[in-house]
């Protein structure tokens, strides 16, 4: 067996980096990173204050994106999505290509509606949840100050998994309160980063009874017990004001899309049939008619348009009254507006389809 030289590595000799080269992304940006780059140039499109508002309210919800990221996707998706649209809705409902560009904006605006609506009632559910848990909350950590718990460690105790994101809150209130920052304050940053008037105004009564040297446990107690009453009282009030609810719906996504289907029909027919009148037929008998069958002057085309724009319309204000109504705010009723809009669209176009096949035989 040969002897090592000395002073020789042991070490099997690495590869050289010309018979094998370095990954192919060794020193490239992936492709997510790429990706993220270029939404990110996306988003500066909108304006600053916008970005700044999403920004703001992104820190409400527990979505897991960052802003600028967000928004680049929802222009780049929107846009690509809104034109491959306002080309397949034309062939499919036969309508004129000079339709493509009204629908893309359309479709483009509604797109961003829809980003928007996401982020804000995430905030909005997150808020709600947290409204519905915090009575609990208060009167778990109550009975831990009771116990002889220190309220720091009292609020530790008092997070519990079933809370979900006021769990998270509640924890990160009780860790600054334990590392030194004073509890009223501690609970009032928990009140700024929930989207709720209703938690920030009771972190500022719990800090207020805290800086008075009010019986914390008591007043807890209290304030669970008056925000469970005005649960109950709001439930009662949706209750009485369910009907009202159910007939504002069904007149928006039922009753006007049959109306103006049933009346885009008829004047559609009664038009064809006065391109067909012979015009031959004596003056007489024409005017001793009891209907007088004549080619009306505007479009069936315009008539149609004018029809889904209106269902579009009541469609906006049914769901803002209907959030109205429901929770006294009309952003609350934002989460109506396409549910209406879509089935009224998807009535019109089946009551019409419904009649032409029904009198099809009159006008072969």
């Amino acid at each position: 067996m040969p002897k090592a030289k000395a002073g020789a590595s042991l070490e099997p000799k690495k590869p050289s980096a010309s018979k094998f080269p370095e990954k192919i992304g060794g020193t490239r940006e992936p492709i997510g990173g790429m990706k993220r780059r270029i939404l990110i140039s996306f988003s500066y499109i909108y304006p600053g204050f916008y970005r700044d508002k999403i920004d703001e309210l992104m820190k409400f919800t527990d979505l897991d994106f960052e802003t600028k990221t967000y928004l680049g996707g929802s222009i780049a998706y929107g846009f690509l999505a809104s034109l491959f649209l306002s080309v397949v809705i034309p062939l499919i409902m036969g309508y004129e290509k000079t339709l493509a560009l009204p629908i893309f904006i359309a479709l483009l605006i509604f797109s961003q509606l829809v980003s928007y609506g996401v982020i804000f009632f995430a905030a909005d559910r997150k808020a709600s949840f947290a409204e519905e848990m915090l009575p609990d909350a208060l009167q778990l950590t109550a009975s831990h100050i009771r116990s002889g718990i220190t309220p720091d460690r009292a609020l530790m105790l008092a997070a519990r998994p079933e809370f979900g994101s006021l769990e998270r809150e509640i924890k990160q209130a009780a860790r600054e309160a334990m590392t030194g920052k004073p509890l009223d304050k501690a609970l009032g940053g928990m009140g700024e980063r929930i989207r709720s008037s209703l938690i920030s105004k009771t972190m500022m009564l719990v800090s207020e009874g805290i800086r008075s040297g009010g019986e914390l446990a008591t007043l807890m107690e209290e304030t669970a017990e008056d925000i469970r009453n005005a649960a109950t009282l709001r439930k009662e009030v949706k209750a009485n004001v369910m009907m009202y609810i159910i007939l504002i719906f069904m007149a928006s996504a039922i009753g006007a899309p049959v109306l103006f289907a049933t009346t885009t029909f008829l004047v559609e027919s009664i038009s064809d049939m006065g391109s067909l009148a012979p015009d031959s037929m004596p003056s007489q008998v024409q005017t001793s008619a009891p209907i007088k069958f004549a080619k009306s002057q505007i479009s069936v085309e315009f008539m149609i348009g004018f029809a889904i724009a209106t269902i579009i319309t009541s469609g906006i204000f049914g769901g803002l009254i209907l959030g109205l109504i429901e929770s006294g705010s009309t952003k609350e009723g934002l989460k109506y507006i396409p549910l209406i809009v879509i089935i009224g669209l998807i009535i019109f176009s089946a009551v019409r389809s419904l009649l032409g096949s029904m009198f099809a035989v009159f006008f072969i």
